[in-house]
Formats: C-alpha cells, structure tokens, sequence
C-alpha cells in the first residue's frame, strides 16, 4: 500500500502495464496478480543460491578442493552467478512471470499444450543464459565455460522452480513456513519412545544409502567427512544413549548407528513433515506439497553443514598440500 491506502505496483509490472491494456481487464487483474505474488529478484537468488547444489558448487571450488574435484572455476567465479552484474536474472524473473501469463490454460483441451510450451521456453531461455559469458569467462578454455554453463543452468533450474512455486501458492511462502516451524520448535522431540526408535532407524537407513551410492566417490573429502560426522560405532552408540533398538534388531542388513548430530537433523526433518504436512497446507501448496518441501529443505540449514566442519584440515586436503 502506498501513503493513500492505494495497492503498489509489485515489481516488473510497469514494464507490461500498457501491453496488458490491450487484454481484456480480467485478464489484466490476473496478470497483476501474479506480479504481485512474485517477491522480487534478488529475494529468489538468495533462496536459490542457498540450497545445498549450490553451496557444493562453492565447496568444490573452494581452493583446498580444487585439485580432488577438477572444478575449473574459482569460489569468487561460481558466486559471480548469483550476481546480476554477471548474469541477467531480473530479465529472467519478469519473463518468467510474463510467460506463465501467455501460456495459461483456458480449457482442458489447450491447458497439457501449453505447460509444455511454457517449459520448453524455460529451458531454453536457461540454455540461452548459460552461454552469455561475462567477460571474466569469454576467454577462457573450453572446459571452464561448460563449467559455468552447466552451473548457470542448474541455478537457473532452481531460480525458476522457486519463483514458480512461490506464484502457484499465491505468494504464500512455504520456505518461510519451515523456517518458523525450525524456529518456534528447536527443542522438538517425539513424545513416545516408539516414534524416536523409528526416526533412529531411518537416520541409519539413510546414512547406509549415502554410503552406497557414493562407493565410486568415496575418497571425497566432503563425503568422507559426512560419514565420520553422521556415524558411530555400536558401542558409542550406547554410550551416548541413542534409540538403537531397531537398528540393532535389522544390524544384519548393514544399517549405520547415526551420531548424535545426524539423529538431531532426522528428527528436525521429522519435525517439519509433522508440524506443517496437514489437509490445510494441502489445499493451499497442492498435492506436489513433498516435494516442495524436499526443495526448501535443501536451502534451510538442518544442521547438514556442522557434519562438514572441519574439511580444511581432512587428510586427503593435506596430502594434496604435501605433495604440492
């Protein structure tokens, strides 16, 4: 509202003010609307530059990882995606906006045709962004542009997935929504001991599921790291009175007794689902709910990150040092 009591104009919309008169006014308000719904850009990069791909990208360039994970950009080069000066996300944002607009469903014959439609331009507008290179990567090798373009396009994936999600809920934030329920929950704790031996169990079970799919990559020092942090002996799993029960009864299947801090984020996780997954929440982010949830989930700090504390000072770093 401005000092009149009046609605603001939401970013983006004078740009299309005058083009939308030529529609009729329902289809104006509609436009309008979802301008309205659409924070602006910069809040959609730091959402998107917050989930956990991009935060490995900044890892893996970081200059100790540079030699064991071959990324030829550096950490400086990858932030420079998330910067408007290097690539053009306000463009972006409005166009996206504009063409979920232009490829509305009016029936249930035309509505299949033109989702399709609106994701084939999104993907090659990312596409198209991810070959302008900023001057810093014109001239560089061959490989270090399909670095950054492979980057700029991952990001520009998770840049259009948010600002979609965010328009599709009428501006309701769901990523906010889980932020105050981490919040407002910290010291959350399932009341019956049943309930803590199943959340226990699956923490295995996922630790255990890292583990084997991450065999070919195993000497990576962020993964290696994980392990270490997200996993005990039985014995210590003892000592520091964790809910082992099932795990111990299913410990021929090779499950993982999870840390203290592991355990903490599966239950923090649990927290979310129980706290926000209802017939409400439903009925306003619609039935792909989970997944968006998995979405946020990635850019919201569980305590994933404490796991990795300490990666500059792993061994496969320091024999890289030595041998330099």
């Amino acid at each position: 509202m401005d000092g009149d009591g009046l609605p603001t104009e939401p970013s983006g919309w004078d740009k299309y003010d005058d083009w939308a008169l030529g529609n009729d006014d329902e289809d104006k308000d509609y436009l309008f609307e979802l301008f309205s719904n659409a924070a602006d850009r910069e809040t959609f990069l730091e959402r998107a530059w917050g989930c956990l791909m991009m935060q490995g990208f900044v890892f893996s360039a970081s200059k100790a990882q540079q030699s064991v994970t071959g990324v030829m950009l550096t950490e400086d080069e990858v932030k420079m995606i998330a910067n408007q000066e290097y690539v053009d996300w306000e463009t972006f944002h409005t166009e996206i906006i504009v063409k979920i607009f232009e490829n509305r469903g009016t029936n249930k014959h035309n509505t299949a045709k033109r989702i399709v439609s609106y994701d084939d331009w999104k993907f090659e507008y990312i596409e198209m962004m991810s070959r302008e290179y900023p001057d810093q990567i014109r001239d560089a090798d061959v490989a270090k542009k399909m670095k950054w373009s492979a980057i700029v396009y991952s990001f520009g994936i998770e840049f259009a997935k948010i600002l979609e999600g965010t328009i599709a809920t009428g501006g309701t934030d769901l990523w906010s929504d889980i932020e105050q329920v981490l919040d407002m929950h910290s010291e959350w704790m399932p009341a019956d001991e049943n309930s803590q031996r199943k959340i226990y169990y699956i923490a295995g079970f996922l630790i255990n599921a890292v583990k084997k799919n991450a065999k070919r990559n195993i000497s990576s020092g962020a993964i290696k790291l994980f392990l270490t942090g997200a996993s005990l002996e039985r014995d210590d799993a003892v000592d520091a009175e964790l809910p082992i029960e099932d795990v111990v009864d299913r410990e021929v299947d090779q499950l993982q007794f999870a840390s203290r801090e592991f355990y903490n984020v599966a239950i923090k996780l649990e927290c979310v689902f129980y706290h926000i997954l209802g017939e409400k929440s439903i009925e306003i982010f619609g039935p792909q709910i989970i997944a968006d949830m998995e979405a946020c989930l990635n850019r919201v700090d569980i305590g994933i990150a404490s796991l990795l504390t300490g990666w500059e000072d792993n061994d496969d770093v320091n024999n890289l040092r030595e041998r330099e």
